[in-house]
């Protein structure tokens, strides 16, 4: 998980790169052909705890209840985002007083991304600061994520394993907010995951 543009530049010390979780894969048959679907192993599951659940609530509603935790730097999250009409809907991650990186769709442009222009430390190379996306159709006007947040990477599972973005971010170490934007929800599930055994 790095790119060769600035690997060796990056602000980790005594390593340089990261895998990302490990992901099952499979072949699925659709309207477009053949298409590669990933999704974290189900043994990430045996990590979580302390789950926070949110169902059908508004974006004021759910940001009081997300504004009021203490989250830790690891968290599993599953989400679906009703659009709505919106233009811009999404989950905003290791929020601080100057930093977030926000993990949404862009219903303009059709697309999926991560946004990590404020994500925190962003000098290490040009391009570092930077919108990653892919495109997207929603089904039902629903946004439907997997979110694994790590210490310095963002793993996103749009639509079922069927869009996959990964990139990594450098954020403050008390950067820790978690909020929704853009639309309600039609259900929020977060959990902390505990280091392996």
């Amino acid at each position: 998980m790095a790119n060769w543009k600035y690997a060796a530049k990056l602000p980790t010390s005594p390593w340089r790169g990261q895998m990302s979780y490990p992901r099952s894969l499979e072949l699925e048959k659709s309207a477009e052909g053949i298409r590669l679907v990933q999704n974290p192993v189900r043994e990430i599951e045996r990590l979580r705890e302390a789950p926070v659940q949110l169902k059908d609530a508004s974006l004021v509603k759910a940001n009081a209840l997300l504004g009021g935790q203490a989250w830790s730097e690891t968290l599993d999250i599953v989400a679906e985002l009703r659009t709505e009409g919106s233009l811009d809907t999404g989950v905003e991650l290791r929020q601080g007083p100057a930093h977030g990186t926000r993990v949404g769709y862009d219903a303009g442009k059709g697309v999926v991304y991560i946004d990590r222009r404020h994500s925190g430390a962003l000098t290490i190379h040009p391009e570092f600061a930077a919108r990653h996306e892919a495109p997207l159709k929603l089904r039902d006007g629903v946004l439907r994520l997997r979110i694994l947040l790590d210490r310095c990477s963002v793993e996103v599972f749009a639509d079922d394993g069927r869009v996959v973005l990964t990139d990594l971010i450098f954020p403050e170490p008390g950067d820790r907010g978690l909020s929704v934007y853009g639309a309600s929800l039609t259900s929020l599930d977060v959990w902390r995951l505990k280091k392996p055994d």
